[in-house]
């Protein structure tokens, strides 16, 4: 909760026109005379010397004795000569968005006042006076002439920066003495109510909680409430104007009514209705009241009422009361501000307050720089007077008044971001999370040859905003390092943002970690969210007064939405293994999925259509794996609509691998389409950790991650340990059709362009693809990069060529490729040059499609029409060859089950070999027609089955997601053309006929030779219990075989052992430790103890199993002679104890004792 409760007092000459006319004299209270600063410092005063922070919630004047120093601060104050003592800020509420505005560069140094200090000596009696405002804070309306009161969105505190030494500090100087000039014994009163507790498009509906605007009290159930205890005015001039100012917010189906009772006054404000069954319509309608009534008694009673409507349900949140009196010029016994707005109409004023009290003035009209007024007591009565003709604001105290002190925080490090002058990338981070930054930072160094720097987020705050939560200081920390180095290109925020800048919402956890921009309304689901474009736009040249969002970017930007030290850790595990793990080599790297909706009238297919002709027809190194929702059977319930084996094909596509997964239809933050094709636990249950591609989603809100309430499928497939993206073009709100398109389009043909070097990072991609978009695009702001900007999408740099087919060179090749036919196909490997790589020793994955072939949709929802799309994925051979020198030669069988008309295949290759990768395709192939010369085969396929890996035996346990092994070998090859009805490599789980998996395009061939092959699928969310897969396959000759295989589930949630073994048992020099588990999804960590038959441990081996399987070698314990302390001939038992990291949390499995044998 943030409650602000903002006073200033007494005293008045009765003046009925008190209220100057709007622009009638020029305010400088609030302006920074250094300006937008086009040359930053270079030394930060942060840089040298003992430095200490505190915090304040408020404007006013703040006490800093002996005692505080001593307990709060922990200084030694007795060994310091307080005329060193320097203090340091900014002024109060938030940066100003617009580059052009006056702002602080650094922090300055506020002048105080030291009493006692005079003998360099801090006593006990001595103190510090110091005038500080706080993150909110009154600024002057040059439309109607007043100050009003501004909440800071962002921050709750204010910060204070205090050094020890060094030279003496800045002290407060007294103004020179002038002669008395107009004289007023009034002043202009005002007070501010605001209780900042909801942001309505979160607590309030279905939608996201977005934009910098809270309510207060509801006054829904309660409709009436008295705020007369914040309004107490005793010095108020009665029978002056009293101008009252509120703020509002009403939702409803009908009109309705609020009204702000001040006295026998009734003032109302009209709210309009609202659409309440539209999610997207705007959610409350607010209605300000600003009006001027003269009560006639002094005592002020305010009440606000929001009456019920007979038959109608009616909300309303009061947001600000704010009053403006003119009130007696009368000390009220603590210190107070006052100021007048008639004065500028005086060259000279002078100000005349009752008191008994020994009080000072200070001159607080610049904050930063307060000055001392000579004060005339004569009497009760003291009068200053001051220069008039610009506004100016005034602190009138009696020192013995003041008691309250700062937040002390603590002694505060040397830092100097300001002297940064060179770097390609900033990766600002949150404490928690240094450690995986650096180690980024490392890696970007290292892999991509880049000037890193690495800050953290509150350091970067003392120097831009002295400390306080601000957007703006990140943007204009990025303003300095472009203006200082053109080079300087990429920003990534390595932490997660939440709406809830101050966490007001106790309900839910705090991770505004780094801080993302809020549009300011929050009342339009449409028009309320967040961006982190605003840090990017750092050119002059754009006008951004009124719209802090207009321009193009200057950098890219992406942010890892991690909100713990653990996910920080293994979302960098995930950058660094995309770029450097060799087990993410693979043709995967050659694979795009297109995704389309059903929904629209099939415009989600005819837009993926177009983005396939428009911008990757004439890329064929790519194959294309299109998943439109209406060329699918949909199943319909009573209760919804659904699509299970879009759900299926999905899962199957992401576990095999894509370089781009694009999906253009409906969604949210639970995950994709009204049919609930991708839903969080689907992401979450991803093992793509080796295939991970990059999202690009034109749907709506799928990754709003300034949400803290629950994280978004989009943050979650970034954040999955386990498989997910590498990143994501994403949306953080609702998004429209068209717009989606264009953009989409532009992503796409900016993808796969190359520069001098080489293919662009995903940051440039997205960068440049927002530029195509026009300058205010709200469209393109709510797309957002999830990863980092410096990556680059994994596309193999060498080249694979054909040379000859069937011995016969590519150039003069006629013939056709034929059913049941022995093929040869011969190549090279080339470098990014075009030359042989004739050091390219490694793997070769070739892919052989049959033609392409026509299909449609299938017009399942009302107004969807029939649209036909071309795919091309019937599989002749798919297998694996070794690459010598650079040349590579496959051999291969073509099925009998082929498309027999004539028509062009393609060959599809991928190669790698040590940290190198190439790809190719060649299209110039005939297929058609059968070999009459063919062999005869009567035998079907050898086929053994496992879970997870070949030590699973049969009747072994899994958890609910194991991954089903199949080995598979025939003289003649394995048939996965799925060319012909009942001929597919096929599993039925517990003999479910309905529901059968195709497993043609997950099988490969063994590098050994085209007659072998092995295949892996993933299943998901199996049910407790025992369940059997039985596999059927077909050779080339359609010959066939089937194998079962039994298990049981065991539910993951807890880790258990089934059973253990140990080989050879009896053992001599060495024994191996087999466990069967259900821990087969992740790392285990795994420890054998050995006791002895009297049981005392005599022996504690630990080993780590990174792909375990269900079934695996724990720890293997070799050189048994070697044991210490010796272990005799004799009879031992074992225990082996599994441990398991899953996210926080550790599970542990331990098994029985079992004996071993052990003969020396």
């Amino acid at each position: 909760m943030n409650l602000r409760r903002i006073m200033l007092l007494p005293g008045l000459l009765i003046m009925l026109s008190w209220y100057p006319a709007p622009n009638t004299h020029q305010n400088t209270a609030n302006f920074i005379p250094n300006g937008p600063p086009e040359d930053f410092v270079t030394k930060s005063v942060l840089s040298t010397g003992e430095w200490y922070q505190m915090q304040v919630a408020s404007n006013g004047l703040y006490r800093l004795d002996y005692n505080y120093f001593k307990s709060q601060l922990k200084i030694n104050i007795d060994q310091i000569n307080p005329k060193v003592l320097k203090f340091y800020g900014h002024q109060g509420g938030p940066l100003p968005t617009s580059i052009y505005a006056g702002r602080t560069d650094d922090l300055k140094e506020i002048p105080v006042m030291i009493s006692g200090e005079e003998d360099g000596k801090f006593d006990p009696q001595d103190f510090v006076l110091l005038y500080l405002e706080g993150p909110s804070t009154w600024t002057y309306d040059n439309s109607d002439g007043l100050h009003h009161f501004k909440m800071n969105p962002f921050s709750s505190y204010s910060y204070v920066y205090l050094r020890i030494d060094g030279d003496p500090g800045a002290r407060i100087a007294l103004q020179p003495f002038l002669e008395t000039g107009s004289i007023t014994d009034v002043y202009d009163q005002h007070i501010h109510y605001e209780e900042d507790k909801v942001n309505l498009l979160s607590r309030y509906g279905p939608t996201i909680g977005s934009g910098q605007q809270w309510f207060g009290d509801n006054l829904s159930n309660t409709r009436t409430k008295n705020y007369s205890s914040w309004f107490q005015m005793p010095n108020r001039v009665a029978g002056t104007p009293l101008r009252v100012i509120a703020n509002f917010a009403g939702r409803g189906e009908v009109p309705s009514v609020y009204y702000v009772r001040v006295n026998s006054d009734s003032l109302a404000g009209s709210i309009s209705w609202t659409d309440v069954g539209d999610v997207e319509a705007t959610y409350a309608r607010q209605r300000t009241i600003n009006q001027i009534i003269t009560p006639a008694t002094q005592d002020l009673e305010v009440v606000v009422t929001y009456p019920a409507i007979p038959g109608s349900t009616t909300e309303g949140w009061l947001d600000y009361l704010e009053l403006h009196a003119k009130s007696k010029l009368i000390y009220p016994d603590s210190a107070f501000t006052f100021r007048w707005y008639a004065s500028t109409a005086n060259p000279v004023t002078t100000y005349r307050i009752q008191t008994v009290k020994n009080i000072q003035v200070w001159n607080i009209t610049h904050p930063l720089d307060p000055q001392g007024i000579g004060v005339v007591k004569a009497g009760n009565e003291h009068s200053i007077t001051d220069n008039s003709s610009l506004l100016q604001e005034y602190l009138a105290f009696d020192p013995a008044d003041i008691h309250r002190s700062p937040q002390a925080i603590g002694r505060l490090a040397n830092q100097n971001l300001h002297a940064i002058q060179g770097t390609d990338m900033v990766i600002l981070y949150h404490p928690d999370y240094q450690d995986a930054a650096n180690r980024l930072a490392d890696h970007r160094r290292s892999f991509s040859h880049l000037r890193v720097a690495t800050v953290d987020i509150n350091q970067l705050y003392n120097e831009f905003s002295a400390g306080k939560t601000d957007p703006t200081a990140i943007r204009d920390f990025a303003r300095l390092l472009h203006e200082r180095d053109p080079l300087f290109r990429y920003l990534l925020l390595f932490g997660d943002a939440s709406y809830d800048y101050r966490h007001l919402d106790g309900n839910q956890p705090d991770q505004n970690f780094i801080p993302t921009y809020e549009t300011v309304g929050s009342l339009e689901p449409i028009f309320a969210y967040p961006t982190d474009d605003y840090f990017g736009l750092l050119d002059d040249s754009d006008d951004r007064y009124d719209n802090p969002l207009r321009g193009k970017l200057d950098i890219a930007i992406g942010r890892l939405p991690v909100d713990n030290p653990t996910m920080a850790e293994q979302v960098v595990d995930k950058i660094v293994g995309y770029d450097t793990n060799p087990d993410t080599y693979g043709d995967w790297k050659l694979r795009i999925g297109m995704v389309a909706d059903d929904e629209q009238d099939g415009a989600f297919v005819i837009q993926n259509e177009g983005l396939a002709k428009e911008k990757l027809s004439n890329l064929s190194l790519f194959n294309l794996e299109k998943i439109y929702f209406d060329a699918f059977v949909q199943e319909i319930t009573p209760s919804s609509e659904r699509y299970p084996t879009v759900k299926t094909a999905l899962t199957n596509e992401l576990f095999k691998g894509l370089l781009v997964i694009n999906y253009l239809g409906h969604g949210g933050p639970g995950g994709w389409a009204d049919e609930r094709v991708m839903e969080i636990n689907d992401i979450n249950n991803l093992r793509n950790k080796d295939r991970l591609p990059l999202f690009v989603t034109a749907t709506c809100s799928f990754t709003a991650y300034d949400d803290p309430s629950t994280p978004s499928g989009g943050e979650l497939c970034l954040t999955n340990p386990n498989g997910g993206g590498i990143g994501l073009f994403t949306t953080v709100r609702s998004v429209y059709l068209s717009s989606n398109y264009q953009l989409t389009l532009a992503v796409f043909e900016e993808l796969f362009q190359r520069d001098s070097t080489g293919y662009r990072t995903i940051g440039e991609i997205l960068m440049r693809a927002k530029s195509t978009q026009g300058p205010s695009d709200e469209n393109a702001r709510k797309f957002t990069l999830i990863g980092d900007p410096a990556l680059k999408l994994a596309i193999p740099p060498y080249q694979v060529t054909t040379k000859s087919i069937n011995t016969v060179p590519v150039s003069e090749l006629t013939d056709t490729i034929r059913a049941l036919q022995r093929v040869s196909v011969q190549g090279e490997v080339l470098t990014p040059s075009g030359e042989l790589s004739s050091d390219f020793n490694g793997d070769l994955f070739i892919t052989i499609y049959d033609k392409a072939s026509k299909v449609s949709t299938l017009q399942q929802n009302s107004g969807s029409p029939q649209i036909e799309f071309e795919i091309q994925k019937n599989i002749l051979y798919k297998g694996k060859t070794a690459v010598n020198q650079g040349q590579f030669s496959v051999e291969f069988i073509v099925p009998k089950d082929i498309n027999y008309t004539y028509g062009p295949g393609k060959i599809s290759y991928y190669a790698q070999a040590q940290n190198r990768d190439a790809w190719g395709v060649y299209e110039n192939i005939v297929i058609g027609g059968t070999n009459p010369e063919s062999n005869a085969d009567t035998e079907g396929p050898e086929i053994a089955l496992f879970m997870n890996n070949t030590l699973f035996l049969n009747h072994g346990i899994t958890d609910e997601n194991p991954i089903l092994l199949v080995n598979l070998t025939d003289e003649s090859g394995i048939n996965v053309s799925g060319n012909s009805i009942g001929h597919d490599l096929e599993a039925i789980l517990d003999g479910d006929t309905r529901n059968r998996v195709n497993l043609n395009s997950f099988y490969e061939a063994s590098p050994a030779g085209f007659n072998a092959g092995t295949v892996k699928y993933p299943y998901a969310d199996l049910t407790p219990g025992p369940h059997q897969i039985r596999v059927k396959a077909w050779d080339i000759y359609n010959n066939n075989s089937e194998a079962t295989i039994d298990f049981v589930v065991v539910p993951g949630q807890q880790l258990q052992i089934h059973s253990i073994s140990a080989y050879p048992n009896p053992a001599q020099d060495e024994v191996h430790f087999v466990v069967a588990h259900n821990g087969g999804s992740g790392p285990l960590q795994a420890k054998v103890f050995l006791f002895n038959t009297l049981g005392q441990k005599v022996a504690q081996l630990e080993g780590q199993v990174a792909d375990p399987g269900y079934r695996t070698e724990a720890v293997v314990w070799g050189n048994l002679s070697e044991a210490f302390p010796p272990l005799s001939s004799g009879i031992y038992f074992y225990q082996i104890v599994l441990s398991q990291a899953v996210g926080d949390q550790t599970k542990i499995a331990k098994s029985d004792l079992q004996k071993l044998v052990i003969t020396r």
